[in-house]
């Protein structure tokens, strides 16, 4: 399985994995990897092709959700 976007952890980064994940995921939102309209995928999603925890893809998600650069629509995802 492929990955969603380019994301590799840097194990020598002073900041922790979530914020890793949190800032590539910002920059693929910026780059237009993802789009306003659709979707992005879930943490289950996340976690399984990223080969990371749910944990960690949900503190990144939380973060994104924080700064205001996505939403969380109940039942529908993460846009």
């Amino acid at each position: 399985m492929s990955a969603i976007f380019d994301f590799k952890a840097d194990p020598n980064a002073a900041s922790p994995l979530y914020m890793q994940l949190a800032q590539a995921l910002a920059k693929a939102i910026r780059d237009g990897v993802f789009h306003a309209d659709e979707a992005l995928p879930s943490e289950r999603v996340l976690a399984e092709q990223l080969e990371l925890s749910r944990v960690t893809a949900r503190k990144a998600i939380d973060r994104l959700v924080e700064q205001g650069l996505i939403i969380r629509k109940r039942g529908s995802g993460n846009y």
